[in-house]
């Protein structure tokens, strides 16, 4: 299908291959792009392809954006509100909606998961709705996806200043959060690095 993109990729303990995206479905219930998992062999043989429900209610939305294997080698993908985790074999064991009435909506996302098999999940947020109100996001789920904590770090500029965090990295790694992305300001984008406890 047209439209077609890779987002991430991770291994499991057996090499086996993750590769988070979207695919273009326009037969999908008036739907447009969907988040696509794909499991190859570490010699690149597909083992299985699977879709999921819309992320949000945008039709031009990027599919799935992270993937993180945990150390029972499940599967975890996010992208904008929602997460999920499934199991080796593609079946879905919890969804997460981090919905608008959270009360953000939340984009460029990225997860990650540590020792005990908790799932954090970054993000940019725009609060209440207000797209130039952008700031950053972290989101901890325990291993059956019941929210812990939520966590909001201020914007490198002005409130007031819109694209202001596009996460790329999240990762967990001696008690702290580390996490890279880019900064909207002003003309131009610039990267920048956060580590949090």
């Amino acid at each position: 299908t047209a439209w077609d993109r890779a987002n991430a990729v991770a291994t499991d303990s057996s090499g086996n291959i993750y590769i988070v995206g979207r695919t273009y479905d326009p037969y999908y219930s008036g739907w447009e792009n969907r988040g696509m998992l794909l499991k190859v062999t570490s010699v690149g043989d597909l083992v299985w392809s699977k879709t999921f429900e819309p992320a949000d209610y945008n039709d031009f939305n990027d599919g799935w954006t992270g993937v993180a294997i945990d150390h029972d080698d499940n599967v975890i993908v996010c992208s904008d509100q929602l997460v999920t985790k499934v199991d080796s074999d593609g079946v879905v064991l919890w969804q997460n909606y981090i919905g608008y009435d959270e009360p953000f909506s939340m984009w460029n996302a990225c997860v990650d998961v540590d020792t005990d098999n908790n799932v954090y999940m970054a993000g940019e947020i725009d609060y209440m709705g207000n797209g130039n109100n952008d700031n950053f996001g972290i989101i901890k789920f325990d291993s059956d996806g019941v929210v812990q904590w939520k966590r909001e770090a201020g914007t490198s500029q002005d409130e007031d200043t819109q694209w202001n965090n596009g996460y790329q990295i999240l990762a967990i790694g001696g008690n702290k959060f580390y996490i890279a992305g880019s900064s909207y300001q002003g003309d131009d984008d610039v990267g920048f690095g956060i580590s949090l406890p």
